[in-house]
């Protein structure tokens, strides 16, 4: 054990070197709680934030982009919309049907139910003694990328369709 001088022992021991220690372990203390704080505050702001949409799992961005990629798809087919829901995924979607690529890793899967006067599907020929399928397009799916809004795969369903167990609804008119 190394042994310590007098003059240490007395710079150590002083109510000067004691007070300064103590403010040392104030500012310490007070730049960790204020470290925490806004570490706190950025993650429960901004995309960290979830929506107030029926306790949903989406961010208010995310409901946004959903709810806008609603909107132009009934726009863009002349859709009237009995349903529009809106749930999350989790993957990626390298093989799209339209061009885009959803690399986020979130999923938001967009189900619109209603009329799409516009939309058709190619007719299937009945097997023999086969009555032929109602092949009116009922709803359309959406499925984007959470972080840009942009589709990567859109399909239709026909016959009938219900909104997804669990699906959020998007106020869409």
């Amino acid at each position: 054990m190394k042994a310590m001088s007098d003059q240490a022992r007395v710079v150590s021991s002083s109510p000067q070197g004691k007070k300064l220690a103590r403010q040392r372990r104030i500012a310490l203390l007070t730049a960790s709680v204020a470290v925490v704080a806004v570490v706190g505050w950025a993650a429960l702001s901004g995309r960290g934030s979830t929506t107030q949409h029926s306790h949903s799992p989406l961010t208010d961005h995310e409901y946004a982009l959903a709810l806008d990629l609603a909107r132009q798809e009934i726009g863009r087919a002349d859709a009237t919309i009995t349903s529009a829901t809106v749930t999350l995924g989790y993957g990626k979607v390298t093989d799209s049907n339209i061009g885009y690529a959803c690399m986020s890793g979130r999923l938001l899967n967009v189900l619109l139910i209603g009329d799409f006067p516009h939309t058709t599907t190619s007719p299937m020929v009945p097997r023999s003694g086969e009555t032929s399928k109602d092949l009116t397009v009922h709803a359309v799916v959406l499925t984007a990328d959470a972080e840009s809004g942009r589709a990567c795969l859109v399909g239709v369903r026909i016959g009938d369709v219900v909104p997804e167990p669990g699906a959020i609804s998007l106020r869409v008119g």
